[in-house]
């Protein structure tokens, strides 16, 4: 990206350009841009166009997944032009803070695109999953928010439990041509999970 790209991507985002981790597309370059703003303290992560590969970390246990502990903004340059593949999020971190995903698609996982554990609320807005392993979204006692995101094609939609809501808003949301079911709250004793559909649009049960 030449600077004025860059300039434009800052204003975009109210942020200074120095505090901006700018990440190019390769293998990993998403996770190893996440760690460099841990060390320096930014907030934000602008994965520029092109397909960010992330391999599975030989230090997860077997849990295929980038993992975000503290808050951060991640975005990109629009749901057809930065792709995420090979391995989702998993979200971590303190109950009372944010993570938020903005204008970008993650693909082709193994296992869940995006997984929120027990650990801070997540905003997607613009986020566009496809073709994911086990589930495209499931929360697990947080919070989340989907604004014009799209969950296609995955093994299962969108899975909230264990005292978690997820909210759905936005007139480009598309949920559906998923292999099990597009959205499935648990509703059991002592444990009450919700999905709540602001807006319907291309939406199959």
């Amino acid at each position: 990206a030449n600077s004025t790209e860059i300039a434009e991507i800052a204003t975009k985002l109210a942020v200074e350009v120095d505090q901006i981790v700018f990440v190019l597309p390769g293998v990993d370059s998403l996770r190893n841009g996440y760690a460099e703003a841990v060390k320096k303290g930014f907030k934000n992560i602008h994965l520029m166009k092109g397909t960010h590969i992330v391999t599975e970390d030989e230090d997860a246990h077997d849990l295929p997944y980038v993992k975000f502990k503290v808050p951060m903004i991640v975005s990109g340059d629009g749901r057809e032009m930065t792709i995420v593949e090979g391995c989702g999020f998993l979200i971590h971190g303190e109950k009372d803070q944010k993570i938020t995903f903005i204008d970008l698609t993650v693909r082709s996982t193994r296992a869940k695109g995006l997984w929120g554990c027990n650990g801070m609320s997540f905003d997607c807005r613009r986020v566009k999953f496809d073709k994911c392993g086990l589930y495209g979204v499931r929360a697990d006692e947080t919070k989340g928010r989907l604004t014009n995101c799209q969950v296609t094609n995955c093994e299962r939609g969108i899975h909230s439990r264990g005292y978690s809501t997820v909210e759905i808003e936005g007139e480009e949301t598309r949920i559906n041509n998923n292999c099990g079911r597009n959205l499935f709250a648990n509703q059991i004793m002592y444990y009450s999970s919700f999905i709540t559909i602001n807006k319907r649009r291309r939406f199959e049960k």
